[in-house]
């Protein structure tokens, strides 16, 4: 598997927002879409966000950005990058940033939004291109408003929204089982995992829980049950509650078999969202 799983006891993620770029949209449209995002992936606590407009080793003109030679040689601004620390780049194409007018039954007029854009995650060790997400709002899924401009800065904000499953996605973070909390009449009800607010897991983190297993000698992770998180206790402890799979997880973990904790993508319906590249 080629997922972004993060060490119960690192740090969390370092990830570099670049400049989002477009073929036809207005750079404040695009800057705006682009501060949705940020705010969004800021807003999970998930990764520890750097910013290419507030770091002058990375800053670039407007001109410089919008020539073929800037927007072709990412491996030059590598370097940089990892010598501040990023693990990964978020970079993004807008493809549409606009409003459709329509009509309603009884003749009045209005705009649905219509923003298209696509957000690539590269890791900075070698410029491999992890996956990419590309994200539809128009007709039923973008915002309506009584002018265009008023349409499209409603859709916009749906950027925002959307973040929180793409971070759950690209940037899952592993743990284990520390202790079994309480059990009734044999049966396991709550866990403790050793992930906290370091992470960013928060109340309502699901997570899956795999029993590593050696099949025909070869490692393998099976899915044995899931769990939801109640309460962050520490910095790297969080007390869950089990959502299914109680009885196989507490076998497992009183036979001492190993078992990995693993953030669990939540599935939205802000947008239409297209996954590309393996990192299932």
């Amino acid at each position: 598997s080629a997922s972004l799983c993060v060490s119960a006891f690192a740090q969390k993620p370092v990830v570099v927002v670049d400049y989002f770029t477009s073929p036809s949209c207005t750079e404040a449209g695009v800057s705006a879409l682009r501060g949705h995002v940020i705010a969004g992936l800021a807003e999970t606590e998930r990764i520890n966000i750097i910013d290419v407009e507030s770091e002058a080793s990375l800053a670039l003109e407007a001109d410089r950005r919008s020539s073929e030679q800037a927007l072709g040689d990412l491996t030059a601004r590598l370097g940089a990058m990892k010598t501040l620390g990023a693990n990964y780049i978020v970079n993004g194409v807008v493809s549409k940033i606009g409003a459709d007018k329509k009509v309603s039954d009884d003749g009045k007029v209005y705009y649905t939004g219509n923003v298209v854009y696509t957000l690539k995650v590269v890791n900075t060790e070698d410029g491999t291109l992890v996956g990419s997400e590309t994200y539809t709002y128009s007709s039923i899924t973008g915002s309506v408003g009584s002018t265009q401009e008023e349409a499209v800065v409603a859709t916009l904000k749906k950027a925002n929204r959307a973040m929180k499953g793409f971070v759950s996605k690209y940037f899952k973070v592993s743990g284990a089982i520390v202790e079994m909390g309480e059990i009734k009449g044999g049966k396991a009800k709550t866990c403790y995992i050793n992930l906290g607010t370091s992470t960013g897991v928060s109340k309502g983190t699901k997570c899956e829980v795999y029993e590593v297993k050696t099949i025909a000698g070869r490692e393998a992770k099976v899915l044995i049950g899931t769990l939801t998180v109640e309460e962050v206790v520490a910095d790297d402890l969080s007390s869950c509650k089990f959502v299914s799979g109680a009885p196989e997880i507490l076998k497992a973990f009183q036979d001492g078999h190993p078992l990995t904790i693993v953030t669990k993508e939540k599935v939205t319906l802000t947008g239409i969202a297209n996954a590309v590249g393996g990192i299932l």
